[in-house]
C-alpha cells in the first residue's frame, strides 16, 4: 500500500446547474479552482444516467446509458491529475422509480435534474495518475508536496 499523509484545504458546498453534465461540472470546478487533489460526495437526481462497468479480463469499460429520470443515491470520487490535466474519478449508484439500483463508473452524459456536492480539497499531497500495466487503469500515486 502506498500511503502519504494529507491535510485538508478548503471545503466547498456546491449545487449543480439544472440540465448540466454532472461529470463535466465537477471537472470544470476543479480546473476553475485549480484543485488537483480532492475527494467529494454527491447526491441528487438525474434526467439521464451514464455509467460504465470495468471488465477486468478485457481491460475495457462497458458503457450504459439510462435515458430516464433516476435518483442519484450516492456518488463518491476524487480529483487527481493525468498528464497535467485534472481528471475526476467517480462512482455512482442510481435508483429507478421501482427502486432498482444501477451504477458504476460515472461518465459524461449524466444530465442533472438536481445535484448537490461536498468537495474537500487535500493539502500536502499530489494525486498524479499514470497507467498501470497490471490493471489497465490510470491509477493515482499519492506523493507528498515538500
Amino acid at each position: 500500500m502506498i500511503i502519504r499523509e494529507a491535510g485538508f484545504g478548503k471545503a466547498f458546498v456546491c449545487r449543480m446547474e439544472f440540465e448540466s453534465d454532472f461529470l463535466a461540472s465537477l471537472e470544470e470546478f476543479a480546473k476553475e479552482h485549480k484543485i488537483g487533489a480532492a475527494f467529494f460526495v454527491a447526491l441528487g437526481a438525474v434526467k439521464k444516467a451514464a455509467f460504465a462497468y470495468y471488465e477486468q479480463a478485457s481491460k475495457k469499460y462497458v458503457e450504459e446509458v439510462v435515458d430516464e429520470p433516476m435518483e442519484l443515491l450516492s456518488c463518491v470520487g476524487n480529483f487527481a491529475t493525468l498528464e497535467g490535466n485534472v481528471v475526476v474519478h467517480a462512482h455512482a449508484v442510481f435508483s429507478d422509480r421501482f427502486g432498482k439500483l444501477l451504477g458504476g463508473h460515472l461518465l459524461k452524459g449524466t444530465t442533472v435534474f438536481a445535484g448537490e456536492a461536498l468537495i474537500f480539497e487535500l493539502s500536502g499531497v499530489n494525486l498524479v495518475r499514470s497507467y498501470d500495466d497490471l490493471t489497465g487503469l490510470n491509477l493515482y500515486t499519492p506523493t507528498s508536496i515538500s
